[in-house]
């Protein structure tokens, strides 16, 4: 069981790398959340994220998609407010790290 799933297509590399720094910044955020790359489905299912790769270039394009386990929005609201700071924050923490890290690439 899972109370996060990150999917992507691990075809893609930089949809994986920015699935593991979210992965780590939502463990420093919140410990308590078990958080598992493409589970409970694959992040090569069709779906919207899959079409859009079809519009968009692969360095111009991260289809990610989020899977959050229904005992959370079905439970206890502080837990779900208390999910949803972390996924905020630690979005905004997997974004600053993962363009740190692209510009560091492309500087060299």
């Amino acid at each position: 069981m899972t109370d996060i799933g990150l999917l992507f297509d691990p075809r893609h590399a930089l949809e994986a790398r920015f699935c593991e720094r979210w992965r780590d910044a939502l463990r420093e955020h919140a410990p308590w959340l078990r958080v598992r790359h493409n589970y409970p489905y694959r992040g090569t299912a069709d779906a919207l994220t899959t079409s859009l790769r079809e519009n968009f270039s692969a360095r111009s394009y991260l289809g990610i998609e989020i899977e959050i386990n229904q005992k959370f929005p079905r439970g206890d609201e502080r837990r779900w407010r208390a999910l949803r700071a972390a996924l905020r924050a630690s979005l905004l923490d997997a974004c600053r790290e993962f363009l740190m890290e692209r510009a560091k690439r492309s500087a060299s």
